[in-house]
């Protein structure tokens, strides 16, 4: 902390006092000691707070003058009195305000990020902390005692001290413990691990020099000059180690303790190596020797590096032989030598050859004097190797003295297979060409390609001769068009070039490799070529061809600005330019050429997409009738000297051979007065010059010019029209019975794709009416003879208010003029934003509650209102609200109240609803999907397929069967997501699709199957539905079913549950089981728990709407087993009752049956035939006529 000035004796103080020197890294230590030191003189009070008393400030001054350098007393000297001394020097070391606070953000910094090395001890770290926390006080700011014991512990080595700091922080309260304390503990621990860890030490020094304390060469007595010698001699000056423990001293070279940085190992091996590389192979080598004759080696592999020993490193060319290595090891690949089971390591820096892998091979390994000599088991000598200077042996591949030529070979290693392996390299070039026509065919077919063309074609069909490269391409609707078209090819270009097609290389698309190809194929004589799965690179020929023509297709088109569905045109139009212009692969020739065996002609000619003027044929034509017509140039008519043109008005091609070309101009594709095409795919602009609206500006007459303007005119008052018109919200699409579109509707959307969660919405979830609940009401409906209502609110979305503030864009051709920069700010909500769903039903709930309606505890999207003897009973679906109750007045007044509050659409009695038809009659209503369940035939292709009496082969066994062909996903899904919404009125299909719908992450051919068996089923049962019957008390009950162990692949069951209030079913599931049951009873039980947590939410739920107690629900189960185990509470309130098997409703939900038991089943659980029923409600007798 710098050097310490003696006092002499004075009268009034002590008889001698030491005052510490001050520097540039001590001043706090300085101020403490400084500050003790004038305190004991008596003469601190001239400096706080400050006297004028002459002698004790002249004392004051004479001390802080022996304590600080010369060249600060030469600054300060001429300050009169000690308190500006002491002052000054304190601004010089402190500074001032803001440079405190600099220097107390530096120290707070060094506190944070001060960590304990590995090998400091704790005094020392613990006087660092000390330190800073002391300078810290002197810059105004005291650590904590608490916060300084944390920090402490936090800071030490995790791996030396876990354990002990864990304990301290249990047993010790640290907001309560002294700094000193935790030192103290912190040393006893360190002293302890200290003594286990020191008989390691030895064991883990394994190589590098330390010097012999008994050599003389660098220790001796002898005196010498200077500041001390580096050994134990004495000298004039402060010599270093006079008596120091060097256990604590710290070599400054490798950071390590108990030796100077003088007698490091890293500094005696580079004076080593230095020492071996200025020597020569005499002279040198025996100094070399000297220096290093009296160390004891120590193995240490942590600090090894054999670079730095090799004084001649010769690269791949040098080997070492080592009785160490377990293996021959190398870097080089591919070298013409001869050794077997060689470790290939690329980053390998230098070649070993294990003599322990060498004796094992029967080599005699025999080591003399200075040379090492490696015999093979016949005695012949393989190696014989001098001894390096670095005690290492060595060979040089190539010299015949020494080694045998070496061939090194890869060891395959699966691991690094299994984790590493990628794909091979494809050559550059094909290695076969073929040498004549049609004697190698490339063949590929493009993906499908939207819009599709005028005639629907989506797929390009391209071939190409190997030899020629001349190119066909082939636009198909469908990919099993392929096969037509490639015999009708084969055909015709056998019969042009008079050879035959030979071989046909395709991929291994489904319609390349089908049946019938093959047979063709086979019967024709062509060799099939087919690439390796997912493996395209080799067809290249035709896939780089491809690319090229999808390119060109692509480039013409937006050249010129044309429609995206004339791509076919484009796609024939660039064959024809391909087939006509050099290749690589052939020599100053076209392809043409050498196919057709002559020169094509190029002078016919155009840019693709121009204007072209053809002449009129008609022959009635009039005298000031235009003798052309403007239209698009499509290219050459194939087999014909003519063009093909495209009409935009009339959407038809026009061939023509009187044609003159505007090759400078395209079709104006603009969206002002502008008509549609067919299918809406691009608009035609015509401009107010008729059909010579392409010709220059300045070419029309002042009189034409004033037509135009006049047109201008009323164009932009016909605009300002069809924005009113457009600007007007239309009414929403209204769908009559059976789901036919009533009207159409115009609706502003918003892009809710671009929101964000937590910015611009919260909440979106709006709670609609579960199809259980519907069921229920219509059943409730029925018993009791209520009419059943159906309200639509138009627009409904639009009635949300938003809690959010959302901007939105103008829209686009509808921006004020002047502030087309500005947004508009919603203040209710727009059909697209996300949380619209919400909004509108917050609003709804609002708008009820406000009516005297209560929502239900357990069904929160149904509404009940109580008025006197009456209910009325409202379920929201989104905006179709499904209304109910005792009193038709009353229901007459909620839609006069819901009308004035929105704009409504009164549906009448609800024959339509969520796809389900609904008849409403005298004794009951019926449901029924029948208009959807024929939707789903005719999209299937199944409508005109066979019937079947079961959905399900009873034989058939269900399982991910992974071995056999995959199906169409996407089209399997599609279907079972149909068949699972006709099960809102049919739990006759309940198994099979629920069965079915496990499979559609990877569908096969037998789910394949046995989802059309199930769609043929449903072709003969397309009338079924259910029939909700009136009646005077209905009464709660429900059916629990399941089947143990059927599932092949997990070993599940499938559980089935049916709930009825009445006679009729109002809830029904079948699903596999979350676990495995270890028994039927088991099985059976977990079945009935289930149905239990459904029946305690039905009874709850019928109890809030009619506003009474409802009985005890009664589970009918057929295992007795299971009925022994309901003694747990879980079944508390219901009631379990044993039903016969052959009575069991639910069992046709667990399992496929049989065609009679099934039949038996499906009227048993409430399934009936709607036509039969209306022809019964009709009062008509269908019977069998006798009549011939």
């Amino acid at each position: 902390m710098g050097d310490l000035v003696t006092m002499k004796p004075t009268e009034n103080g002590p008889s001698s006092i030491t005052c510490p020197m001050l520097n540039s890294n001590n001043y706090t230590v300085w101020a403490i000691r400084m500050q003790i030191t004038l305190g004991i003189y008596k003469v601190w009070e001239t400096i706080d707070p400050g006297s004028d008393d002459f002698d004790k400030n002249l004392m004051a001054r004479g001390l802080l003058f022996q304590s600080i350098p010369e060249a600060l007393t030469l600054q300060i000297g001429n300050l009169q009195t000690a308190k500006e001394v002491w002052d000054s020097i304190k601004t010089r070391n402190v500074g001032a305000e803001r440079v405190k606070e600099a220097r107390l953000q530096t120290l707070m910094a060094e506190f944070e990020k001060i960590k304990m090395k590995e090998t400091e001890k704790i005094d020392d770290f613990a006087g660092k902390l000390s330190e800073i926390s002391t300078k810290s006080a002197a810059l105004g700011v005291n650590i904590e005692v608490p916060k300084l014991v944390k920090k402490f512990l936090n800071s030490l080595p995790r791996k030396k001290y876990i354990h002990i700091i864990a304990s301290l922080e249990q047993v010790l309260d640290l907001n309560n413990t002294s700094f000193e304390d935790i030192i103290g503990r912190m040393k006893v621990y360190e002293d302890r691990v200290c003594d286990d860890d020191e008989p390691q030490e030895d064991q883990t020094k394994m190589m590098y020099a330390n010097s012999d304390t008994n050599n003389d060469y660098y220790q001796g007595d002898s005196r010498g000059r200077g500041r001390g010698g580096r050994g134990n001699y004495r000298g004039r000056g402060r010599g270093r180690n006079g008596g120091r423990d060097t256990s604590q001293i710290m070599c400054f070279r490798c950071d390590k303790l108990g030796h100077y940085a003088s007698q490091c190992p890293d500094r005696l091996l580079k004076l080593q190596e230095a020492q071996e590389n200025a020597v020569n192979d005499n002279k040198d080598t025996q100094n070399a020797d000297t220096l290093m004759m009296h160390e004891v080696v120590y193995l240490n592999e942590k600090n090894c590096v054999p670079s730095k020993f090799e004084t001649n490193i010769e690269g791949d060319e040098c080997w070492y032989l080592d009785n160490g290595a377990s293996n021959h090891m190398t870097d080089m690949d591919g070298k013409s030598r001869i050794m077997n089971d060689v470790y290939y390591i690329p980053d390998l820096k230098s070649n070993i050859i294990s003599l322990g892998q060498a004796t094992e091979s029967g080599c005699d390994i025999r080591m003399k004097g200075q040379h090492l000599i490696m015999l093979d088991q016949y005695g012949k000598l393989l190696v014989k190797a001098k001894r390096s200077k670095n005690r290492l042996y060595k060979i040089r591949m190539g010299l015949r003295d020494e080694a045998v030529y070496i061939k090194v070979e890869k060891e395959i290693c699966s691991s690094c297979l299994l984790g590493k392996q990628t794909r091979k390299m494809f050559p550059l070039e094909a290695t076969f060409r073929a040498s004549k026509k049609l004697e190698l065919i490339h063949g590929d077919l493009c993906v499908p390609i939207t819009p599709s063309t005028k005639a629907g074609n989506k797929y390009i069909f391209a071939l190409i001769d190997d030899f020629f490269r001349y190119m066909w391409t082939i636009l198909l609707k469908e990919k099993a068009d392929a096969f037509q078209k490639f015999c009708n090819f084969k055909s015709l270009v056998e019969k042009e070039s008079s050879t035959r097609v030979q071989t046909f290389r395709t991929d291994r698309g489904g319609e390349f490799v089908s049946h019938e190809f093959n047979s063709f194929c086979e019967k024709s004589g062509i060799t099939r070529h087919l690439t390796a799965p997912y493996t395209p690179q080799q067809n290249g020929v035709v896939e780089r061809r491809n690319r090229t023509m999808m390119e060109m297709t692509r480039s013409i088109l937006k050249h010129m600005h044309l429609p995206n569905y004339l791509w076919g045109e484009a796609i024939r139009h660039t064959t024809y330019l391909l087939n006509r212009i050099i290749t690589r692969s052939l020599k100053d020739k076209t392809p043409y050429e050498c196919f057709r065996d002559r020169r094509p002609t190029v002078e016919h000619i155009r840019i693709f997409g121009c204007i072209a003027y053809a002449k009129i044929d008609k022959q009635q034509l009039r005298k000031l009738d235009d003798r052309s017509r403007i239209l698009i140039h499509l290219g050459t008519e194939p087999g014909s000297k003519a063009y093909r043109l495209f009409d935009p008005q009339t959407q038809k091609v026009v061939v023509s051979r009187d044609v003159v070309f505007d090759e400078g101009k395209g079709w104006d594709w603009k969206y002002s007065n502008t008509g549609k095409d067919g299918d809406g795919s691009f608009d035609i602009t015509f401009h107010n010059f008729g059909n010579h609206g392409l010709q220059d500006y300045e070419e029309i007459s002042q009189s034409e010019h004033a037509n135009i303007e006049q047109n201008k005119q009323n164009h932009d008052e016909t605009e300002e029209i069809e924005h009113e018109a457009c600007e007007e919200e239309i009414n929403s699409i209204e769908k009559l019975k059976h789901g036919s579109i009533n009207k159409h509707k115009a609706r502003l959307v918003a892009k809710g794709y671009v929101q964000q969660y937590g910015v611009d919405f919260e909440e979106v979830f709006a709670p609609v009416a579960r199809i259980e609940t519907i069921r229920l009401l219509i059943d409730l409906a029925a018993s009791h003879g209520w009419e059943i209502h159906h309200l639509d609110v138009k627009t409904a979305f639009l009635h949300g208010e938003l809690k959010e503030t959302v901007y939105v864009c103008q829209l686009e051709g509808f921006e004020k003029q002047g502030r087309e920069e500005k947004v508009y700010r919603l203040n209710k909500a727009l059909y697209g934003l996300r949380q619209a769903p919400r909004a509108w039903n917050n609003k709804l709930n609002n708008i009820l509650m406000e009516l005297g309606y209560n929502k239900c505890s357990k069904e929160p999207s149904v509404y009940r209102k109580q008025v006197s003897n009456h209910v009325m009973i409202v379920a929201v679906y989104v905006d179709d609200l499904f209304v109910t109750g005792t009193s038709l007045e009353l229901i007459l007044k909620f839609k006069k109240e819901m009308s004035s509050k929105f704009e409504m659409s009164d549906l009448g009695l609800l024959s339509y609803y969520l796809g389900i038809e609904v008849i409403q009659h005298s004794k009951g209503i019926t449901l029924n999907q029948s208009r959807y369940a024929i939707k789903i035939l005719e999209e299937t292709g199944m409508k005109d397929c066979n019937l079947v009496h079961t959905p399900m082969d009873p034989s058939y066994k269900p399982s991910k069967v992974e071995t056999e062909k995959e199906v169409d996903a996407t089209v399997y899904r599609r279907n079972i997501g149909c068949l699972r919404y006709l099960l809102h009125t049919r739990p006759d299909l309940s198994y099979s699709v629920g069965v079915l719908s496990r499979y559609m992450q990877s569908p096969r051919e037998s789910h394949a199957a046995a989802m059309k068996h199930c769609l043929r089923y449903l072709k003969g049962t397309i009338s079924l539905g259910l029939l909700y019957n009136r009646c005077d008390k209905a009464k709660l009950n429900g059916y629990s079913d399941s089947s143990h162990n059927v599932d092949p692949d997990d070993g599940r069951s499938t559980t089935g549950n049916v709930f009825y209030l009445g006679e009729s079913p109002i809830s029904w599931w079948s699903k596999k089981h979350d676990t495995v049951a270890m028994s039927s009873c088991e099985a059976e039980f977990m079945a009935g728990t289930e149905a239990a947590k459904q029946a305690i939410w039905l009874q709850d739920l019928l109890s809030e709407i009619t506003g009474n107690s409802s009985e005890k629900v009664t589970i009918f189960i057929d295992n007795k087993s299971a009925i022994a185990l309901t003694k747990n509470p879980v079944f508390h309130g219901r009631k379990v009752t044993h039903v016969p098997g052959e009575e069991q409703k639910a069992d046709i939900l667990t399992k496929a049956l049989e065609r009679i038991k099934f039949k038996e089943m499906r009227d048993l659980i409430g399934v009936r035939d709607m036509e039969k029923e209306d022809f019964e409600l009709k009062g008509e007798i269908v019977g069998v006529s006798s009549k011939t």
